[in-house]
């Protein structure tokens, strides 16, 4: 069983935010959006241990009502069995909903049943139930409905027997489901799924505990083998109770014997024909279960975790996570949903990408049977080969509702049907598309150019400026201007503003002369760049045309031949100040980024207009 997709109504900065699920879910988007918060409604939902109030509730809310909203899917055997009415034959999911209304909590699922029956299942107290279900017999008279039974637990058994007996009957209804889910007290669905919420600021101490709701204890489930323990400990608490029983017997059963005939005889005096007893509560021992403790040795000494750094301890619940990546499930074969906030937080970038990996491999590994999902700001923790399992969540330009995008490979495909054939672009699509966007996708805007050279002129640019906006800005290299399109579909469907700079390549015949080709490969290669520029035109919705020079449509841009031919006749201070730097021994001859760069901020005459305007249309002015 896995959750498909959430939704949570009204807590806290959420009015409305519906997420979909995969094996890894990764969500992105500025700080203050909701990540966080959606987060902690799920761990509300299925843990409820820290009770909601009032300042949960979404500041202007038209009702004092919070909801969270879980669907979940590939239902297994074992998941139908404890579910019951909740999964119906031939129904591969079903739907819970937790709310919070003005104080109170109200747990409800969907499933069949017969919507008279539910007016009584609602109604407290079993002399009301009766009354209520006497109508229903009355109003429902062609319908052969079970009679009110010995009490009122058997009559609830007896619908929904009879409930089963006849699906024809029963419809899709919301109801309650509080007796069975038992979230607060750990009831059955405790055993189908496990949701554990990893905290930013939640400390390993607090983890290395041997409970279901902890990191650590969801580890030692999975990692070790209960079975035989529980059955020798059983024989235990067998041979211990009998035991007991004859000891109890030894030194009291007399006593107890006495003391009940002399009992039975004084009551005797007062009332004939009743006789006392007195016999010892049975002992009642139950096998314990068997708890771990985690401390560290830290060279002599042992010592608690909470006496280790913020460092040590994330690093102590990335270990355990490995282990549990590592060893099989001789457990109980639950599902576990582990939601991690800001992974990312205490590690070193390369311990950084090693805990993602181990994230990755924990949800890859059907044995395992685990969910991941993690808020996160580092792109550390975004793998651009799985672009589909990311969620980036944005607030709209008012500070309302907040969007939820993600992006599929249909739909890239979609938007690339200008541009390639599908299967070209299932198999191009991860090679140019990987290593390019994870950075961008955790930025307001994205420059999408075709080598780093053409980044490097435009960052230095808007360095000039010294606008706060220029870390919100990612200018991405597409290897090519055939790589942009792929990248502007991802980043589009994800709802980034983004801003196409390309070269036109008017002159490439001209440029490639030196270079020995023949006068058909020159009128080849300028036919082919003609065909680009047309092609990537018409795929960014607007005029085709072979030749593209300055501002071609909002958001979109070419330089008339290439950057170098441009800047030397649009900005020449710009190759002056290059020429100076390299004498000085501060840059490199040629093409060099980083060159570019320093070139650009340190050029005295401003960039010229078309510069000024890419800055302006990403923001940076």
């Amino acid at each position: 069983m896995r959750i498909r997709d959430a939704t949570v109504r009204n807590f806290r900065c959420i009015t409305e935010s519906k997420i979909e699920f995969d094996d890894v879910t990764t969500l992105i988007g500025p700080s203050g959006v909701g990540k966080s918060a959606f987060l902690r409604a799920l761990d509300w939902f299925f843990n409820g241990s820290t009770p909601l109030s009032h300042e949960d509730l979404r500041a202007g809310a038209a009702e004092p009502r919070i909801e969270v909203e879980v669907t979940f899917h590939d239902l297994t055997p074992q998941d139908r069995l404890a579910l019951g009415k909740y999964a119906s034959p031939g129904i591969d999911e079903f739907r819970a909903w937790k709310i919070w209304l003005d104080g109170e909590e109200v747990i409800t699922g969907k499933a069949k049943a017969f919507e008279p029956f539910q007016l009584v299942r609602s109604t407290p107290g079993a002399k009301a139930k009766r009354a209520v279900y006497e109508r229903v017999l009355v109003e429902n008279p062609g319908i052969d409905l079970p009679s009110w039974g010995r009490s009122e637990a058997a009559t609830l058994d007896a619908l929904d027997d009879w409930e089963r007996d006849h699906p024809e009957l029963l419809s899709d209804l919301q109801i309650s489901a509080g007796h069975f889910f038992g979230f607060n007290s750990r009831g059955k669905l405790s055993g189908l799924f496990d949701y554990v919420f990893v905290s930013a600021d939640l400390r390993a101490s607090e983890e290395a505990q041997d409970s279901r709701a902890s990191v650590i204890g969801r580890i030692l489930e999975k990692a070790i083998d209960r079975s035989a323990a529980d059955s020798a400990l059983d024989k235990l608490v067998a041979e211990l109770t009998a035991s007991h029983d004859r000891i109890v017997l030894e030194h009291f059963g007399e006593q107890l014997e006495a003391l009940g005939d002399e009992l039975t005889q004084m009551v005797g005096e007062y009332s004939k024909g009743r006789a006392i007893d007195v016999s010892a509560t049975p002992a009642g021992y139950h096998q314990q279960p068997t708890k771990f403790a985690v401390s560290v040795s830290d060279g002599d000494a042992i010592t608690d975790v909470t006496r280790q750094g913020h460092g040590f301890q994330r690093s102590l619940l990335i270990a355990a996570l490995r282990v549990l990546a590592q060893r099989g499930s001789p457990g109980d074969g639950g599902q576990l949903c582990l939601s991690i906030e800001e992974p990312e937080l205490y590690q070193h970038p390369v311990q950084a990408r090693g805990f993602a990996s181990v994230l990755r491999a924990l949800a890859e590994d059907s044995t395992a049977q685990i969910q991941v999902t993690y808020a996160t700001h580092s792109p550390d923790f975004v793998e651009s080969r799985h672009f589909d399992q990311v969620r980036r969540i944005s607030r709209a330009r008012d500070g309302g509702a907040l969007a939820v995008r993600s992006v599929s490979q249909d739909r890239v495909v979609e938007r690339l049907s200008t541009w390639h054939k599908a299967d070209v672009i299932i198999r191009q699509l991860d090679g140019v598309v990987l290593n390019q966007l994870s950075a961008a996708l955790f930025v307001d805007t994205a420059v999408l150019v075709e080598g780093t050279c053409d980044a490097g002129v435009l960052v230095g640019a808007a360095e000039r400026t010294k606008s706060p906006g220029v870390q919100s800005v990612a200018f991405v290299d597409c290897h090519g201007k055939t790589g942009i399109p792929f990248a502007h579909a991802v980043l589009s469907e994800l709802g980034l503003h983004t801003v196409v700079v390309f070269d036109g390549d008017s002159a490439i015949r001209e440029r490639l002369r030196s270079t020995g080709k023949t006068e058909d490969e020159l009128g080849a290669a300028e036919l082919n760049e003609a065909s680009n520029n047309e092609r990537l035109l018409a795929y960014l919705g607007t005029a085709a045309e072979p030749w593209p020079q300055g501002c071609v449509s909002p958001d979109v841009y070419a330089f008339a031949d290439c950057l170098e031919t441009w800047v030397d006749e649009e900005w020449p201070d710009w190759r002056a100040t290059l020429n100076e730097l390299v004498r000085a021994g501060k840059a490199f001859s040629g093409k060099d980024a980083e060159s570019y760069r320093l070139a650009s901020r340190t050029a005295n005459a401003d960039p010229p207009q078309l510069i000024r305007s890419i800055l302006t249309d990403a923001g940076l002015d």
